[in-house]
């Protein structure tokens, strides 16, 4: 059960409603004489790879994480209060602090594990969270008329996959990632599935290879047009990663 945190009043009997969070803040702020603005933070994945985006409410989740946030987007456009608010998706999000690539990709390309196909590589969208926060705070900040019942992608830009990885892989070791041929990547993958099941590392899977090879841009030109690219280069915020890589972690990333 979910309540107000001002007046203990019941608002969401279901704590497993989606979107219930969102529903208690708005409801929470539905007697404020100054209505608030929420910078909604949505995800990519309520459009999966492979899907053209044909509207701002076109959902074709990819994970079930996906499909929550699509959810929580509605709660939004269904809202019959007076607030301004903002969806915004980031696209892959990287950077300090985040242990999730820390234990795979970063790690993978320091051991020189992680293999890059030689053709096919996906074209994504890329989002350092310095840029992606500058761009929460311009949500935040901007005229209503630029910003309020819209949607945005929160990225820097779409480029090759394979440029990403080989700016890690030389900040790391000195070397651009290993390549090899997308047939031998396949044969991989399925020993790959075998030691993710034994709870082996596993530098290439099949979803890992997947993620790999299956282009995953988002449309950027109104998010670069109203909300910026952001300061950060992708230089700057990869040496500001391997620093933190190395400060947090020396043991796994010792210096070149």
């Amino acid at each position: 059960m979910l309540r107000d945190f001002r007046t203990g009043e019941t608002i969401v009997d279901n704590p497993n409603v989606v979107g219930a969070g969102l529903e208690n803040l708005l409801k929470a702020t539905a007697d404020w004489e100054t209505k608030p603005r929420i910078v909604h933070a949505s995800t990519q994945l309520v459009v999966g790879a492979g899907y053209e985006v044909k509207g701002p409410r076109h959902y074709e989740p990819y994970t079930e994480y996906g499909e929550s946030k699509a959810d929580s987007e509605e709660v939004l456009w269904n809202w019959p209060g007076d607030v301004e608010w903002t969806i915004i998706r980031p696209a892959v999000v990287w950077g300090p602090y985040y242990p999730g690539f820390a234990k795979s990709t970063w790690y993978y390309l320091q051991k020189r594990w992680y293999l890059v196909p030689t053709k096919n590589t996906a074209h994504k969208s890329y989002s350092y969270v310095g840029n992606l926060v500058e761009q929460f705070l311009a949500a935040a900040r901007l005229p209503a008329e630029l910003v309020n019942r819209k949607i945005f992608y929160g990225a820097d830009e779409v480029f090759d996959s394979a440029i990403w990885l080989d700016a890690f892989a030389i900040a790391l070791t000195g070397r651009p990632a290993p390549r090899l041929p997308n047939a031998l990547l396949r044969v991989l993958a399925i020993g790959g599935d075998v030691t993710l099941k034994l709870n082996l590392p596993s530098p290439i899977n099949s979803g890992r290879l997947f993620r790999m090879t299956e282009s995953y841009p988002v449309p950027l030109e109104d998010t670069m047009r109203v909300l910026g690219k952001g300061p950060y280069s992708l230089e700057v915020g990869v040496a500001a990663t391997v620093d933190w890589l190395r400060s947090a972690y020396p043991d796994r990333f010792p210096p070149v």
